[in-house]
């Protein structure tokens, strides 16, 4: 499965998502320049891209005559997202790298001057919800935090089975103090895990399937 990391720089619209496919497309690979945007895939209302930088090194090596020789090795630093018109979830990262600031810099700048990058977070007792009150969801993890055992103590525990396990969630601790971190399990009868700080990880060919579905559940906060 691959990670979806959720961003928000407010809705986009058609138009604004045109303009960044021109601005992608004015970006692309160029010989004077080491760094370029690939377009991967495009439709009327999301833009699949890379952002690509290729960082050439420099080291330093003795030989067995003790002369010193440098060689050159290129890295490259990818960042794989997508744009997506009328959605909350406008931007998306899929499987990004640890550090991702320099990259969202560089993506960034395809969109207007103003435009704030903002993560999102997912409300996972609305997933619950929606699994107690007829979507065909089925939830087999959860990981839950800050659970009020007394005055005293606070507990975090992972709940495992192989049954859905959401009505049992739902049940023993709608009432208590407790964080829901992450769940995992099906959605529709696609598999998918979700984290509480916005990361999703599902079947890349599911992504838009998802992300529909947990806007419609309204899962995000705001």
């Amino acid at each position: 499965m691959n990670i979806i990391k959720t961003i928000s720089i407010g809705v986009l619209s058609i138009d604004d998502l045109n303009k960044i496919q021109v601005a992608v497309s004015e970006s692309r690979c160029n010989v004077n320049y080491n760094f370029w945007f690939d377009v991967k895939y495009t439709s009327q209302t999301h833009i699949e891209c890379e952002f690509i930088e290729k960082i050439v090194n420099e080291r330093t090596y003795e030989n067995l005559d003790g002369v010193e020789e440098k060689i050159e090795y290129v890295d490259y630093y990818r960042m794989k997202f997508i744009f997506r018109a009328n959605s909350f979830f406008s931007l998306c990262l899929i499987d990004p790298p640890r550090n991702t600031k320099y990259g969202l810099q560089m993506i960034r700048s395809l969109v207007t001057a103003d435009a704030k990058l903002k993560s999102i977070e997912f409300d996972l007792a609305k997933i619950i919800w929606c699994a107690n009150n007829g979507e065909n969801i089925k939830i087999h993890a959860a990981s839950i935090s800050n659970l009020k055992m007394n005055n005293d103590i606070l507990a975090k525990i992972k709940l495992v089975s192989n049954f859905n396990i959401s009505d049992f969630v739902g049940g023993e601790y709608k009432y208590n103090s407790g964080c829901i971190d992450s769940l995992s399990g099906f959605v529709r009868g696609i598999p998918f895990e979700i984290s509480k700080l916005g990361r999703i990880k599902t079947q890349v060919d599911s992504i838009e399937i998802v992300l529909s579905l947990l806007e419609q559940f309204n899962v995000h906060n705001e």
